[in-house]
């Protein structure tokens, strides 16, 4: 079965998954709540070597009071981050979305990633190579609220190259965030 964790009338929990020594491949994992004033829980992801993944997200079915959606964390020390297989997303009708932030010892490469409110604030996006490329090229990079705030989106590539398509930063009547992207090497 797909990891999931459902709050039906109260929080989704905290989903983790760890490996201290090799990779991770893993389906669809979610954690989200249906009640309106619940807030689903953080998706953590943690490898030595490459992580693989599909859709991930954290979600309020409900809810215009929902206060905080969890984080998607993934962390791969020294391999590979590769979620092209799904998307990416944090997400609520009001409150706060979460935080989407990979890290990786070498290449980044991404599908869609959303950090999504629609009458709260969206949270930031933040993508880290040490050692290798991000590139976002095959999907859409977007935070984003209506009447909020929305949140930053940071590439940062440290010994490699960024490649994009598409990113965008949008409130349709509050404050945008900022977009940087950061590289030794180059953008394209």
């Amino acid at each position: 079965p797909l990891p999931s964790n459902n709050g039906r009338n109260s929080d989704g929990g905290k989903i983790e998954l760890t490996s201290s020594s090799g990779f991770i491949e893993v389906g669809n994992v979610r954690s989200f709540t249906e009640s309106s004033l619940g807030q689903a829980g953080q998706v953590i992801i943690n490898a030595l070597n490459n992580i693989t993944t599909r859709d991930i997200s954290t979600t309020s079915i409900d809810g215009p009071f929902v206060d905080f959606m969890g984080d998607i964390d993934i962390t791969s020390e020294l391999g590979t981050v590769d979620t092209t297989g799904g998307t990416l997303n944090s997400s609520t009708q009001g409150g706060q979305a979460g935080d989407v932030r990979l890290r990786a010892g070498t290449d980044i490469l991404t599908g869609d990633i959303f950090s999504r409110s629609v009458t709260g604030e969206s949270d930031d996006i933040f993508l880290v190579s040490e050692n290798g490329n991000i590139d976002t090229s095959q999907g859409t990079l977007t935070a984003s609220t209506d009447s909020g705030t929305a949140g930053d989106i940071i590439l940062e590539a440290n010994s490699g190259k960024i490649i994009v398509d598409e990113i965008f930063s949008i409130s349709t009547t509050g404050q945008s965030g900022s977009i940087e992207l950061e590289s030794n090497v180059n953008a394209a």
